[in-house]
């Protein structure tokens, strides 16, 4: 991706070429701009907090 848009492709041409929303190519490219070729590494997300955990006993208790 950042090849492409290095050698002067668009980010809808990249992103149709490649087969991802025009999206993830901007934010990557940001990212690579931003932090060097580590900013492309995937990071954790807060993600939605799990419904059921684990007591100490094995059971499951219920998050309300």
């Amino acid at each position: 991706m950042m090849l492409s848009l290095a050698e002067g492709l668009s980010v809808v041409q990249v992103a149709t070429m490649v087969g991802i929303t025009q999206r993830f190519v901007s934010k990557g490219a940001r990212c690579f701009l931003l932090h060097g070729i580590e900013g492309l590494a995937d990071q954790p997300s807060g993600g939605r907090r799990p419904r059921l955990t684990t007591t100490a006993n094995g059971a499951q208790a219920s998050r309300g």
